[in-house]
């Protein structure tokens, strides 16, 4: 459709925006590998927020949504000075997330729209949990993505100050820091809100009382 230009667009049609998107994501998508790409990753903040929009707007789109252990968000954002937060706020809204994601499960139970993945499985099994991936998309495994890159280079993620340096391959040993960085009434705070998701997630509650 690309290759048609802009003129078939309709100004008035219900379906601009996603006439528009597709048009980009095709231009992008021929920038890269215009014989092999099959899809196109798009990662924002807050997108569990508009699932009904978007499954209207793209009946055939698929979610992965990566969860992580409430305590690890809440010291990865306790870094950054425009996400810092308190660890009550921090955890609410991580339950806010959460909820709205699930509820989305729930909805549509057996069409193998929506998978949740645990950020903590993907660093400490990254073979079966990229696996587990590829399946849901329907795409080949490949080696590369054991080691992130953008543009071939090493990719270092969201993380901020020291976090930040390159690493060869994917990094377990973050998943785990906010067990010595955290002190424990901070931790109190978190579970105190977050409790019930936690443990449906398979989260341990008992180290913040150890």
């Amino acid at each position: 459709r690309i290759d048609a230009g802009v003129g078939w667009l309709d100004p008035a049609s219900a379906t601009l925006p996603r006439d528009l998107l597709r048009i980009g994501l095709e231009a992008l998508a021929c920038g890269y590998d215009p014989a092999g790409a099959r899809c196109f990753l798009e990662k924002t903040p807050k997108n569990e927020a508009h699932f009904d929009a978007m499954f209207a707007a793209f009946p055939e789109a698929k979610v992965i949504y990566l969860v992580r252990d409430p305590r690890a968000v809440y010291l990865s954002n306790a870094r950054s000075d425009e996400f810092r937060m308190a660890p009550d706020f921090a955890a609410r809204q991580w339950v806010k997330s959460l909820s709205a994601v699930l509820r989305q499960v729930v909805k549509f139970a057996g069409a193998e729209r929506i998978l949740v993945v645990r950020y903590e499985d993907l660093v400490s099994r990254p073979a079966a949990t990229l696996a587990e991936i590829c399946d849901f998309i329907g795409v080949e495994v490949d080696p590369a993505l054991e080691r992130p890159t953008v543009d071939g280079a090493l990719w270092t993620g969201n993380a901020y100050g020291a976090d930040a340096a390159a690493t060869d391959g994917i990094d377990a040993a973050r998943a785990e820091r906010w067990r010595e960085e955290i002190d424990a009434a901070d931790q109190a705070a978190i579970v105190a809100v977050a409790r019930f998701e936690m443990s449906l997630l398979g989260y341990p509650l008992r180290e913040v009382f150890d």
